[in-house]
């Protein structure tokens, strides 16, 4: 049946963090939205991880693309202090900083050249060498044999405790439908669970993590991007406030608050064993091999209790960078996508932008090129 109710001005299908965002941003825009997601819960697959890492990309070799996540980066301090605010909830932000142990004697003269131009571009925020001990209930010796780099820009932010704080803060005009599992649009007219359900909008948005790859290679035959299965743990144990992130070989240690500690992640760019029905992932010997690593890298962890094993599948363009805009251009169809590891950090700022672009703004802001759907498309035909 077609829900007449009402002619929404905006569907957005997916209530992860880029669907969450959007739908608060076309609020605020005066729009009425309809924020549709599968799931029993906003929040689900790659947006209930663990992990939380806000990683800046390396200062040296600046360009537009670095300049962009830095920018979100400083954004998303205040932002999140925000939502606490308003909704009286945590995000479990915090700017941590991050260590990253030096084994290798080349690395020396790179972070001479990463400290230089942290101090020019960076400007409040360093990164620097250091071969104290300072961290050594932390971090252990046998993992910095030519000391460790830290960088003061590095934050972390709980991602469930975010969504739930997006949720709380989405304007009245946003309807939330969940079990809402979407199947196309056509003619301004939205199907959801296999047709039986009909709405009404004048746009849709597609921010459906890996799954909104499905719908240009079904309309156009383009295969844009995948899902990358990712795995984490947590773990609890008295922690002093405030310890910065480790990261060593693709392994990240990331402290939040009240003394839980999120090590992950692997990248598997195939899996067998996801269950067709919800769609979850099983943790496997990947995880374990990496706890193994993490417990090396940081031996506190060995006196933790283990709460909770994760394993999600995060989109990721083959072109590596996010996809937003307008999928095509006769038709009131939009997608905001990918970012991979850098989701986190910079979908405030990609769906703020989208919305702009939708409801006719002046842009705030220029995304980089190759945010664009027709670069991503372009790339996918060569």
């Amino acid at each position: 049946m077609i829900d007449d109710k009402k002619t929404y001005d905006l569907i957005v299908v997916g209530a992860g963090i880029f669907g969450l965002w959007t739908a608060k941003w076309a609020g605020e825009a005066g729009l009425n939205v309809l924020l549709a997601e599968s799931c029993p819960d906003i929040g689900q697959g790659a947006s209930n991880g663990l992990l939380g890492a806000l990683m800046p990309f390396l200062p040296t070799g600046w360009i537009e693309k670095k300049q962009f996540q830095f920018d979100a980066l400083l954004e998303l301090e205040m932002l999140t202090q925000k939502l606490e605010d308003e909704t009286g909830l945590q995000t479990g932000y915090g700017r941590v900083g991050r260590i990253m142990p030096v084994r290798k004697e080349r690395f020396l003269k790179e972070a001479e050249a990463r400290k230089k131009a942290a101090e020019e571009i960076w400007k409040d925020y360093t990164f620097a060498h250091y071969q104290d001990n300072r961290f050594e209930n932390w971090l252990s010796g046998g993992s910095t044999p030519l000391g460790y780099l830290l960088d003061t820009f590095a934050a972390r932010l709980n991602p469930r405790l975010y969504s739930v704080a997006l949720k709380a803060a989405l304007p009245p005009c946003v309807t939330i439908r969940t079990g809402y599992t979407f199947e196309g649009f056509e003619n301004n007219i939205a199907r959801f669970n296999n047709g039986r359900e009909k709405v009404s909008s004048k746009a849709i948005v597609l921010a459906q993590g890996y799954q909104t790859f499905s719908y240009p290679h079904k309309i156009l035959g383009l295969d844009i991007g995948t899902g990358i299965k990712g795995q984490a743990a947590t773990f609890k144990l008295s922690l002093p406030e405030g310890l910065p992130i480790l990261y060593d070989d693709g392994i990240y240690v990331v402290p939040h608050q009240n003394g839980f500690c999120a090590v992950g992640s692997t990248s598997e760019k195939t899996w067998e064993d996801c269950q067709s029905t919800d769609e979850k992932l099983a943790t496997d010997e990947k995880l374990e091999t990496l706890i193994q690593k993490a417990f090396n890298l940081c031996p506190l962890l060995k006196e933790a209790i283990e709460v909770e094993r994760w394993a999600g599948i995060r989109p990721k363009c083959h072109e590596r960078e996010p996809i937003v805009g307008k999928l095509f251009e006769d038709k009131p169809i939009y997608v905001a996508t990918g970012g991979f590891k850098i989701s986190f950090g910079i979908a405030h700022r990609l769906s703020k932008a989208l919305i702009e672009e939708i409801s006719g703004q002046s842009a705030t802001f220029h995304l980089p090129d190759n945010y664009a759907p027709e670069y991503h498309m372009k790339a996918a035909l060569t």
